[in-house]
């Protein structure tokens, strides 16, 4: 497996494993759980490190397209883009940093995928599937990031619920670094 791709394949185990977390927290430390909510949702420096790191990420991508995917104009793109990216921080202030978080997942699943189809492994086909359902969940995240702030909350709110969420993000975590370590 390529070392790139192993990399993102740890990173994805570690934002389940960072999704584990504030699940078993809240039922203990509601005080924690909110600070780290209200960090995520309303403050400006978390959405400049999360958008500003998926505007990063993606505007690498551009500069490094190949000429059968537009690479002749990749520069023109970077541009574009990277104007679309900063009038965000000005026009669409609201929860910025869910969709910053979207973007840096969708691309952690683009690079999943890859390793995951370079070899057969132990659930092969069920961590394709979760991976496909992260995906369109990023997508409905990055779409419309209110629904994301009310499922936290719901989830949140509820004991069992919240462990119930936080058992599925342990149990993905573990078949994650089993096929890691194949």
């Amino acid at each position: 497996m390529h070392c790139y791709l192993v990399g993102q394949h740890v990173l994805l185990v570690l934002f389940f494993l960072l999704l584990l977390v504030p699940a078993y927290i809240c039922p203990f430390n509601g005080a924690l759980l909110e600070k780290i909510r209200n960090w995520l949702l309303y403050w400006k420096a978390s959405a400049a490190v999360l958008f500003g790191g998926a505007t990063v990420v993606l505007l690498h991508k551009i500069l490094h397209l190949s000429v059968a995917d537009f690479g002749n104009y990749r520069h023109l793109l970077f541009l574009a883009f990277a104007l679309i990216c900063g009038l965000s921080f000005f026009k669409v202030r609201d929860l910025l940093a869910l969709r910053g978080l979207a973007i840096l997942l969708l691309f952690l699943c683009d690079g999943v995928l890859d390793a995951v189809y370079c070899r057969e492994f132990f659930l092969h086909n069920a961590f394709v599937l979760v991976v496909y359902c992260l995906i369109t969940f990023a997508m409905t995240v990055g779409a419309v990031p209110y629904v994301l702030r009310d499922c936290i909350d719901k989830i949140l709110s509820h004991k069992k619920v919240a462990n119930f969420v936080g058992g599925i993000c342990f149990v993905f975590a573990l078949i994650a670094l089993r096929a890691f370590f194949i």
